[in-house]
């Protein structure tokens, strides 16, 4: 019966992360034209603007991408705490700490995943258009899912009741991301050699969700502590 309901566990927390994926993707393409004060600017400003203007309105072109790149990943940060939080089966208490805990969980994704979203952008800014360096992508990325990982996993700590137990889910969720964050560019590159793998979120639509579901996923299972039995203190179990 114990065996039976751990698979049972096992395969609702593989749906509830891999749905956490899914709509952590959905997140990031709703933020393609979530700013566009550069847009504006650069329509307001005509079709030969002043080298002065030029360059005004490329700085402002890459504060949008950046200000796009930082929500982008919040919100999948956010996704990916909450999910996190849920399909760790380990629970603290009843639904008034699960509503709390899951809004920690949640805020936690939003500011992690932000920063790296921030970092991870400028990060790229910094390389002339055209480089193709696979070691440097791999460092990026690694750090950035790495970051969104130990989001993950300070989520599923919320529902841990030993805190030895929290530290292990930040620690194996941060390892997740960041072993994806370092695989996918050279994945990239072999699968898809002509695609440009020195961007921080991927311009096509399948990429993009391969991007974010896979690292989701690697960094959600992680941290969630998937395949161990559901457990509760003892002074939380129902007779």
């Amino acid at each position: 019966m114990r065996n039976a309901r751990n698979k049972g566990g096992v395969w609702s927390s593989l749906l509830g992360i891999g749905l956490g994926g899914a709509f952590a993707w959905v997140l990031l393409v709703a933020t393609e034209q979530s700013f566009t004060f550069a847009d504006q600017a650069i329509a307001k400003s005509g079709e030969a603007p002043l080298p002065s203007v030029a360059i005004r309105l490329e700085t402002l072109f890459r504060r949008q991408k950046l200000a796009r790149a930082s929500l982008g990943l919040g919100l999948m940060g956010l996704a990916l705490g909450g999910t996190s939080y849920l399909a760790t089966p380990r629970a603290k208490s009843i639904r008034r700490a699960t509503i709390t805990g899951m809004s920690k969980a949640g805020l936690v994704g939003l500011a992690l995943g932000a920063l790296a979203g921030a970092v991870g952008f400028a990060s790229f800014g910094l390389r002339g258009v055209g480089d193709q360096d696979l070691a440097l992508a791999s460092i990026i990325h690694g750090l950035v899912w790495a970051v969104l990982g130990i989001a993950a996993g300070i989520a599923a700590g919320f529902r841990c009741s030993d805190p030895t137990e929290g530290r292990r889910a930040v620690a194996r969720a941060g390892a997740g991301g960041l072993a994806w964050g370092v695989l996918y560019p050279p994945l990239l590159a072999w699968f898809s050699p002509w695609i440009y793998v020195e961007q921080l979120i991927p311009e096509r639509r399948a990429v993009a969700l391969a991007w974010s579901m896979i690292g989701v996923v690697a960094a959600g299972l992680a941290a969630s502590r998937v395949g161990y039995p559901a457990t509760s203190p003892p002074s939380e179990q129902v007779s």
